[in-house]
């Protein structure tokens, strides 16, 4: 096996991923009993605080699908706003929920780029 040049430095690279979202268009709406987006809120704010806690940070925000839950415009929208307060890198896992047209960088979720295939 051939060894690394010494010069070559290895970094380490703190990935937080968040999976399974499923927000839905209304802020209000329920899915599997409990209101998506406060909880995905919640989910971000402990973990980035225990991260915090140990002195570090993520380098990356992974959050993988399904995103949205209702494959609404809104339900995007709303990820996008709450990722806009963030000052992280993101990028998005699509899941089978999800929307390829509302995925588009650019378009309504620009928060980093878009991973793997989603179905048109």
């Amino acid at each position: 096996m051939a060894k690394a040049p010494e010069t070559m430095q290895l970094r380490r690279m703190r990935l937080l991923q968040l999976s399974d979202l499923h927000l839905l268009a209304d802020p209000a709406g329920l899915c599997r009993g409990r209101l998506p987006l406060v909880h995905l809120r919640q989910a971000l704010a402990e973990s980035l605080s225990q991260l915090r806690r140990q002195g570090d940070q993520p380098d990356l925000l992974l959050l993988s699908g399904d995103l949205c839950h209702d494959e609404s415009w809104q339900g995007y929208a709303g990820l996008r706003d709450l990722l806009a307060a963030l000052a992280l890198p993101v990028a998005l896992l699509p899941g089978n929920h999800d929307h390829a047209l509302l995925l588009r960088p650019g378009d309504v979720v620009a928060a980093g780029p878009v991973l793997g295939k989603v179905r048109a």
